[in-house]
C-alpha cells in the first residue's frame, strides 16, 4: 500500500476524526516509523509520485517467509513422483486423446511436476500459457497411477472453473482451510493444486 492507503486507515481508525490534515499526517507517520509496517523498495515507475513509496505488514512478511521456508523444506522429497516411462505414456495418451500436442515448454514444466518430487511446485505463465493444460496432463498422468487431485480457488466461480477445464475436483480454498482446521487436514489427497496462486492472501498460502 502507499502512504495515501495508510493515511486513509489511520483516518478510518479515528471515529472522531481528527483536527486537520496535519494531525492525520502526524499520526500516519506515527503508524509508518512505530507501527507492524515493512518499507518496500520503490519501483523505478514510481519515483516520480508524490506518494511512491509502498509498504507492507509484518504478518504479510511473516507469511510470505513462512511460505518460502515451506517449499525449500520440501525440495526433492521424492511426493508423487511418476517414473519417467510411464509419464511419457500417460502424457502420449493425454495428447491423442485431447487432440493437443504440448509444446517443448509445456513437456519440460510437465517433466518436473511429475519427476522432481518436490513439496510445492510453482507453475508460472502469463494468460494463455497452456498452464491450465500443462496441469490437466499432469492430472491424467497422477490419475494413472492412483494418485488424487484436487484444486482449490479463491472463489467458487473460478473452482468451477478449474474443474471445468482441467478436470481437477475443486472447491474453494476457504472450504479447504475449514477442513483442514477441523483436523481433516489433505488426507486421502495427493495434489493440491492452487488455482491463481499470485492473487491468494499471503496469509493462506502457508496454511494450504
Amino acid at each position: 500500500m502507499s502512504r495515501a492507503d495508510v493515511l486513509a486507515e489511520v483516518m478510518d481508525a479515528l471515529p472522531d476524526g481528527v483536527e486537520g490534515l496535519a494531525d492525520a499526517d502526524a499520526l500516519t507517520d506515527q503508524v509508518l516509523q512505530h507501527g507492524p509496517v515493512v518499507a518496500l523498495a520503490t519501483p523505478a515507475s514510481a519515483t516520480t509520485l508524490s506518494n511512491g513509496e509502498r509498504y507492507t505488514s509484518t504478518d504479510i512478511t511473516d507469511a510470505e517467509q513462512s511460505a518460502l521456508t515451506i517449499a525449500r523444506d520440501g525440495y526433492g522429497q521424492d511426493l508423487v513422483v511418476i517414473d519417467a516411462a510411464a509419464a511419457a505414456l500417460a502424457v502420449d495418451a493425454y495428447q491423442a486423446g485431447t487432440g493437443l500436442q504440448l509444446s517443448d515448454s509445456q513437456q519440460a514444466v510437465l517433466g518436473r511436476l511429475l519427476g522432481d518430487g518436490h513439496a510445492v511446485e510453482a507453475v508460472i505463465g502469463v494468460a494463455g500459457a497452456g498452464k491450465t493444460t500443462i496441469m490437466a496432463a499432469a492430472r491424467s498422468a497422477w490419475e494413472s497411477r492412483g494418485l488424487v487431485i484436487v484444486g482449490a480457488a479463491t472463489a467458487a466461480v473460478a473452482a468451477m472453473g478449474l474443474a471445468a477445464e482441467s478436470g481437477t475436483a475443486s472447491s474453494t480454498i476457504a472450504s479447504w482451510l475449514q477442513r483442514i482446521a477441523g483436523g481433516a487436514g489433505l488426507d486421502g489427497i495427493d495434489v493440491l493444486v492452487v488455482d491463481e496462486g499470485a492473487i491468494v492472501d499471503d496469509r493462506r498460502l502457508p496454511l494450504c
